[in-house]
C-alpha cells in the first residue's frame, strides 16, 4: 500500500507502472480516499449457513502507517456508542450480503473513526481469521486461565544474527523477569516462532529477518503498552534490530 500525497510521488509511480505495462504485465488498483484517521477498529462475527450470525468481539487496532502493529479489546462503552450511531445496522446489511453471495464462516470488518468525528463503518471485509479475532481467542483463553485484566497482541519485525533462536529469546525474557508466567499473571507471552525463525538458515545473510507476534499482559492497558516498550528496549540492548 502506498499513500500518493505528492505530485512527485505520483509521477514516479506512473513511470514505474508504465515500464511494467510495457513489459507485458497487467495492473489493477484498489484505491481508497485518504482521510484524517483517529482510531482504527474492527468487529468480528460468525456467519451461519442459514444467514443468522453471532457478534464475537470489538477490537481496537494499532497501526503504524499501513502496517498492522497490534490489537486490544474494545470496551462496552465503545460498543454502546457504535450501536447508537447505527453501526451495527450497517453490519446487519453486510452479513445479509455475504450470505446472499453464499459465504458463511468467520468475518472481520475493518472500520475507523476520523478526527472530525465521522464514522467510516466499512474499510475492508476479511472473510477469514483476522488478527483481531485471533487476539479475541487468545484473550479468552488467557482470562479462563486466570490471566491479568488487560493484554495487547502485538508484533515486531526484527533483524537477528543466526546464533539467536527461540531458546535464546525465552532465556532472555526469563532472565529479565519479563516472561509471562501463570503464577504472576503478567509479562510477555511469545505466540509465533515460525514467523520469527523462517529465515534463520539463509546462508547468504549474516542477519536474518523475522516477525514475532506476542501478547503483553498486565493489570491495565497502560501497563501492557509499557510492557511492549520494555520488551523492545530489551531486544535492542541485546543486539536485535527492531524495525519500524
Amino acid at each position: 500500500m502506498l499513500a500518493v500525497n505528492r505530485p512527485r510521488l505520483l509521477e514516479r509511480l506512473i513511470s514505474h507502472l508504465r515500464k511494467q505495462v510495457q513489459a507485458g504485465k497487467e495492473i489493477a488498483f484498489v484505491c481508497e480516499p485518504r482521510v484524517d484517521k483517529d482510531q482504527d477498529f474492527s468487529t468480528h462475527y460468525l456467519l451461519f449457513p442459514d444467514g443468522s450470525y453471532q457478534f464475537l468481539s470489538l477490537q481496537k487496532t494499532l497501526n503504524r502507517s499501513f502496517l498492522y502493529k497490534g490489537s486490544h479489546e474494545g470496551d462496552a462503552e465503545m460498543v454502546d456508542l457504535l450501536e447508537k450511531r447505527g453501526y451495527f445496522d450497517i453490519m446487519r446489511s453486510v452479513m445479509a450480503s455475504l450470505h446472499q453471495y453464499g459465504y458463511h464462516g468467520v468475518v472481520g470488518i475493518d472500520s475507523m473513526t476520523t478526527k472530525d468525528g465521522a464514522l467510516v463503518p466499512l474499510v475492508e471485509i476479511n472473510a477469514r481469521q483476522s488478527m483481531g479475532l485471533i487476539h479475541h481467542a487468545l484473550r479468552k483463553r488467557l482470562l479462563d486461565a486466570g490471566g491479568a485484566g488487560s493484554d495487547i497482541l502485538s508484533c515486531y519485525d526484527m533483524g537477528l544474527t543466526a546464533d539467536k533462536d527461540e531458546n535464546w529469546l525465552f532465556e532472555l525474557l526469563e532472565k529479565s523477569d519479563l516472561l509471562y508466567g501463570k503464577e504472576k499473571g503478567i509479562g510477555i507471552m511469545p505466540i509465533s516462532m515460525n514467523t520469527l525463525l523462517a529465515n534463520r538458515h539463509s546462508t547468504y545473510e549474516q542477519v536474518y529477518r523475522g516477525r514475532l507476534y506476542f501478547l503483553s499482559v498486565d493489570n491495565t492497558h497502560t501497563e501492557a503498552l509499557q510492557g511492549t516498550e520494555r520488551f523492545k528496549e530489551l531486544l535492542k540492548e541485546n543486539g536485535v534490530t527492531v524495525y519500524g
